[in-house]
């Protein structure tokens, strides 16, 4: 029986189905390993539609069998057998193996499914190593209820629901109910700390068993509430998107009133307050001061193990330091976090083949957490003896990642499982791009490069005609944020080859990135009409000189934003050929640079005045590549057949863009444009994602900024939908063309929120906590020499002056004069200082 002929007899008796990997692959740059779903939110999107299961197994023919428990109404006894598993044991010696009748088959590592049919008034949840009613846990022995997903490895199905038997007693655990752990913050603060991502199984358990077709109370309610945020307080993700499921279903219809959303506020904030409380996380250790923490510490010596190295300074020996470090701690009563912070702080983590110079910080982090946690369990009482001759291994340099974003959702489950389904010229340009470029390509920036690109061949001749006049021409601003190495240039190539290649003879899209206010205006009158490209690199120099009134780029600013909606205003130029002419502008304007030099170049209320919110913004990434990426990608006659051959690719799009320049965006008589229209559907859902992003604003402490800028989020949203349909030969956005154009909006919305987050305060604020933050890592104490060596303030020695005088009259930082003791002066921070 093949899959698809598998998933629709499954189907048939009403059994929610997903498409599984087979085997690994990978995919986007990311290694996927068997048994992971290939829907996008994974057995969320489980269903019993035959189209649905025609089109999952069609595209992927060799996908296995996912169901999804809770959604089919069943439970299963998963038993592991076999590579050091024996389920059957514990069962035989539990006394519970005698298993009720029911549809069961072997998985494919010998083990056991025994599928039944769920009762329907037990709340179940996925677990590993199942625990009975009676508290016996049974080790290689899962069970897979509620939410939680299994795959049907058998051949044969069930001809109707009465082959799945009565599960027997010891299989039907209840969920467990939540257990108070008192949180003191705010509701937005802890909306902020929820582990972010998709429902894990245990939170799409309490999502699932929300009433949809039926109303419920407020006991209820407060249940749910106190379910999500316990999960979530445990680590469990989506919660953010579990409460705005629940509380669309709270506020649904007639109950949309002051009256509930008042109860809704006041259960949530008492839920928080009662369940809310995060466990110690490893970035905790950055807020400890290990000065007062190590006072407390009583063995003798302890201050020498704590601030030497060992003999020997191998890996091995230094993780061994640490250990003991950690155990003395221990002995002194002190928590996992304090004895964490302790050993995080001590010349054994900070060596060069210590813990934290070998990995990056979050990895770092991790681990000294998890050795803290070996070592409460198994002290290291002494050092090992290690050979002074080892060579040790040679340091992995990590590569330091962006600011993490936020996960905005704007796509409904059902869309987001439509989108999958859905293909267009945008991803075949990725799919183009990601084969041309063997090593990991930042995949971000492609995607903001190729609505660009679109914008460069069709912005000339289509727009979306407003009544106010106020019409909206398809052109975008980007800001491309990554340091060295993720790509940026090799990212343009297409862009500017493409276009070139668009207009021929005519003229040349690519104004370059280097003109001031003037000659950008020479530029746009000179070409009135046609699109245009300006990417200067740089971006915090640019954006610093435009906002400069005395400079020679005084005025860009609003110039920029002025164009940004078509209009070059006329200038008086006696000298010039294009004085006294209005024009139209067709500007694609795409600036990139470094992350904190572009957030030190924005101020707070930039994102309220019209300028850097009418950007999208896009992040490089910097990742590490395998020796076989790092090969030169050298084209070779004779070469595989398979390679990538660019220019045909831009041949062949060039000619399908001027076959629909000539049909689908023939411009009729009398008008200038063509008038890109919309569904009613089309337009109705746009409203709701208006509101979707107003309330993303409204949630937070931003909405000041974010406002003003999802407003103008939500009209490049509809560029993109406009472009999508363009490229289907349509000059009317259907649903499909809008649900493509949201899935691009979501990386940008989380773009700027994450980026909003990262401007909050001043430039100068945030330069002095960035110092702050490498003085502490280095003890709380550094050389001021050594601050100068530190690559961000090579060369600056006037910023760090300046950086330094704020933390000293914020009493944060005191410059100590050592040159009579070690002939240095030394940076030494004020613990309890202002913030």
């Amino acid at each position: 029986m093949t899959p698809k002929m598998k998933a629709k007899a499954l189907a048939a008796i009403g059994v929610a189905v997903f498409p599984v990997r087979e085997k690994p692959e990978r995919a986007d740059g990311r290694i996927f390993e068997m048994k992971t779903p290939y829907t996008r939110s994974g057995h969320l999107e489980a269903t019993t539609d035959a189209r649905q299961i025609e089109q999952w197994w069609s595209r992927w023919p060799d996908a296995l069998v996912g169901v999804n428990a809770g959604r089919s109404g069943l439970v299963t006894a998963d038993i592991d057998m076999g590579d050091g598993h024996d389920g059957w044991n514990t069962l035989i010696e539990n006394g519970l193996d005698d298993l009720p009748e029911t549809a069961h088959y072997q998985t494919n590592r010998g083990g056991d499914h025994y599928v039944y049919a769920a009762p329907s008034d037990v709340r179940l949840s996925g677990t590993k190593g199942h625990v009975t009613p009676d508290g016996l846990k049974l080790e290689d022995v899962d069970r897979r209820g509620g939410s939680s997903y299994f795959i049907w490895w058998g051949n044969e199905i069930p001809a109707t629901r009465d082959a799945f038997g009565e599960p027997p007693a010891w299989l039907l655990t209840p969920a467990a109910e939540p257990t108070e752990s008192p949180y003191s913050g705010t509701v937005g603060e802890w909306l902020q700390r929820a582990p972010e991502g998709s429902p894990s199984w245990s939170m799409a358990d309490v999502v699932n068993s929300i009433p949809r077709d039926s109303d419920f109370g407020h006991s209820e309610l407060i249940s749910f509430q106190a379910s999500i945020v316990a999960l979530a307080a445990n680590g469990e993700t989506g919660a953010v998107e579990a409460l705005e499921i629940l509380k669309r279903e709270w506020l649904r219809g007639e109950y949309d009133t002051p009256v509930y959303r008042d109860d809704w506020d006041a259960g949530l904030a008492g839920a928080i307050r009662k369940f809310g409380d995060f466990p110690d996380k490893p970035i905790d250790i950055l807020a400890q001061d290990q000065v007062s923490i190590a006072t407390r510490v009583t063995t003798p010596g302890f201050i020498d193990i704590w601030t030497t190295l060992p003999a020997v300074t191998t890996a091995p020996a230094l993780r061994d330091r640490l250990g003991r470090i950690m155990t003395l701690a221990y002995d002194s009563s002190l928590t996992a976090l304090e004895a964490a912070t302790l050993a995080w702080h001590s010349p054994a983590a900070k060596h060069a083949n210590g813990i934290r110079s070998t990995q990056s910080d979050g990895e770092a982090l991790d681990a000294v957490w998890k050795l803290a946690l070996e070592v409460a369990g198994s002290p290291v009482l002494e050092e090992g003896a290690y050979l002074a001759d080892v060579e040790p291994a040679a340091p992995v340099q990590a590569v330091p990642d962006l600011l993490p974003t936020r996960s905005i959702k704007l796509l409904t489950d059902a869309e987001a499982a439509r989108v999958v389904n859905l293909s267009w010229w945008g991803d075949e340009f990725m799919d183009v791009m990601r084969k041309a470029n063997r090593d990991v390509i930042s995949e971000q920036i492609y995607r903001l490069n190729r609505w660009v690109i679109l914008s460069l061949c069709f912005s000339h001749r289509a727009i979306i005609p407003m009544v106010d006049g106020a019409d909206i021409i398809l052109n975008f601003y980007g800001v491309v944020v990554g340091g060295s190495k993720v790509g940026k240039s090799r990212a343009t190539k297409p862009v500017t080859e493409i276009s070139k290649l668009f207009w021929e003879e005519v003229y040349n899209p690519d104004i370059g990135g280097d003109a001031t206010k003037a000659g950008l205006t020479d530029a746009l009158i000179a070409l009135d009409g046609l699109p245009t490209y300006f990417h200067p690199d740089e971006a915090d120099a640019i954006l610093l000189a435009w906002k400069d009134i005395k400079g020679p780029f005084a005025g860009m600013s609003q110039f920029i934003t002025d164009v940004y909606l078509g209009d070059v205003k006329a200038t008086l130029r006696a000298t010039k050929d294009n004085s006294g002419k209005h024009a139209q502008a067709r500007l694609n304007a795409i600036l990139s640079g470094i992350q904190h030099q572009i957030t030190d170049a924005i101020d707070p209320k930039d994102w309220e005045t019209g300028f850097i919110n009418r950007f999208v913004w896009a992040f490089g990434e910097r990742k590490q590549l395998t020796r076989e990426q790092k090969r030169p990608n050298i084209k070779r006659k004779g070469a595989d057949a398979s390679a990538v051959d660019l220019a045909a690719w831009y041949q062949q799009w060039v000619a399908r863009f001027n076959a629909t320049l000539r049909t689908t965006l023939d411009v009729e008589p009398g008008e200038k444009f063509a008038w890109i229209d919309m569904t009613d559907e089309v337009a109705d859902r746009h409203v709701e994602t208006l509101e979707t992003l107003e309330r993303i604003a409204a949630s937070g402490p931003y909405e000041d900024r974010l406002d003003p800028t999802f407003g103008r989020l939500q009209e490049t949203i509809l560029k993109c939908a406009a472009l999508v349909a363009i490229t289907n030969n349509r000059r009317c956005i259907q649903m499909d063309d809008y649900l493509l154009a949201l899935e691009q909006a979501e990386e940008w919305a989380s773009n700027i929120v994450t980026l909003v987050e990262a401007t909050d305060e001043s430039p100068m604020a945030r330069r002095a906590n960035r110092l702050v933050r490498l003085i502490e890592k280095n003890g709380g104490r550094m050389p001021l020499t050594e601050i100068h060596r530190n690559p961000e303030y090579a060369g600056r020695s006037r910023d760090v002056k300046q950086i330094l005088d704020e933390l000293t009259a914020q009493g944060r930082a005191e410059l100590l004069d050592l040159r009579s003791q070690q002939g240095q002066q030394v940076v030494s921070l004020i613990r309890g200082g202002r913030q």
